[in-house]
């Protein structure tokens, strides 16, 4: 009996977004991402469907996609300054989270996490 892959969020549509779907690509069975969200939506879609031909969810909305995606974790990838307030949306989801670093940019935020 195999396991079921864990559903995941890809927070950010920068360069690291594009790795970490790569990634994930190679763990085929163990992940699954289902969404990727962020600002600059369009730019990561392109690239992924000119190498891949998954359905996945491409959105702006971090909140909606949780709502209506319930995944198993996010990966948030997203730039420094923007690292804290994504992962505070996370906790406040309840959604699990892997992030890069900094995980913030003081420590009064690290504190705070």
């Amino acid at each position: 009996m195999g396991r079921t892959p864990l559903r995941t969020i890809l927070y950010g549509c920068g360069n690291m977004a594009w790795e970490y779907y790569r990634a994930t690509k190679e763990l085929s069975g163990i992940i699954d991402v289902i969404a990727i969200v962020g600002k600059h939506k369009e730019v990561t879609q392109k690239k992924i469907a000119s190498h891949y031909s998954d359905n996945i969810l491409f959105s702006d909305n971090y909140e909606e996609a949780v709502k209506h995606l319930r995944p198993d974790f996010t990966i948030i990838c997203n730039q420094p300054e923007k690292m804290y307030e994504a992962q505070c949306k996370s906790i406040h989801l309840g959604v699990p989270f892997l992030t890069e670093k900094p995980p913030a940019l003081s420590l009064s935020e690290i504190e705070n996490l």
